[in-house]
């Protein structure tokens, strides 16, 4: 199972009343149509209705969860995206205000229902420590360097 179909697994299970969810992306993102055709093939399976809603700007994102709350049993799913990122604090207080379950990619959406992703800060951190290793002349192709 891949991370987009895991994030709508995990939202059915945290909250199994969901028939509906939204999907924030940015529309240029080279990894965006597949990210949201694997939702969209995981919400037939588990009979949600998938919107995708564009984060070009701050009014399309407005519009498309203001849209979804208008109906009961709504939740979101919200791709690791840098516009998402960038809308980050409007994109959750619209889940909050509107009581929708959301999925975020990441730790850095603290205050959601649940987040599921890689830890990137330990991610960051391993990457300096090969870094470091090869810096102080360890040769970056041998096995020791990627050891941790």
């Amino acid at each position: 199972m891949q991370w987009p179909e895991k994030w709508l697994q995990l939202l059915k299970e945290v909250a199994p009343k969901i028939k509906r969810v939204a999907v924030p992306y940015t529309p240029a993102g080279p990894a965006q149509p597949m990210y949201l055709r694997s939702i969209d093939a995981a919400a037939m399976t588990l009979a949600i209705d998938m919107t995708a809603v564009s984060t070009g700007d701050s009014t399309e994102i407005t519009r498309g969860i203001d849209t979804l709350a208008q109906k009961a049993d709504g939740g979101l799913v919200v791709l690791s995206a840098p516009s998402n990122a960038i809308h980050r604090d409007q994109i959750m207080s619209l889940a909050v205000r509107h009581r929708l379950p959301a999925i975020y990619p990441g730790r850095y959406y603290a205050g959601g229902v649940v987040s599921y992703g890689p830890d990137l800060v330990a991610q960051y951190r391993r990457a300096a420590s090969y870094v470091d290793r090869i810096l102080m002349g360890e040769k970056a192709g041998s096995a020791g360097a990627y050891q941790v």
